[in-house]
């Protein structure tokens, strides 16, 4: 993982006041909190997604979301699935010129539009 890139992802991390954090070769790290599970993970292009892992209880990441500014970022949703009782959302990241906006200014109403019609 470059350095900015691994500058930036700690920086989220400080944000969201998680310290269970793990490194292997395919995810970056993995937060396990209260709220939901986040896995921050990367490809060889430079590119970060974003993987909720939230249960069946999508009030949580909602929550978190909305206490985010809503302002755009360069992403865009690459797929929701259903792994082990557990709905992901996995989000990626295109362009990370930013030292902290791009992590921290997700475009939460839509990710929570998709999240509330899949919990319907």
């Amino acid at each position: 993982m470059n350095l900015f890139l691994k500058r930036n992802v700690e920086s989220f991390l400080m944000a969201i006041n998680e310290n269970e954090v793990c490194n292997n070769n395919d995810v970056f790290f993995v937060v396990k909190s209260n709220l939901f599970d986040l896995f921050i993970e990367g490809d060889a292009d430079g590119g970060v997604f974003f993987t909720y892992s939230i249960g069946y209880r999508c009030d949580n990441l909602v929550k978190f979301l909305s206490e985010l500014s809503p302002e755009r970022i360069n992403g865009f949703i690459i797929h929701v699935f259903i792994y082990r009782e557990n709905l992901c959302i996995c989000y990626q990241i295109d362009d990370l010129s930013s030292r902290y906006e791009k992590l921290l200014l997700m475009n939460h109403n839509k990710i929570k539009s998709i999240i509330e019609r899949l919990c319907r």
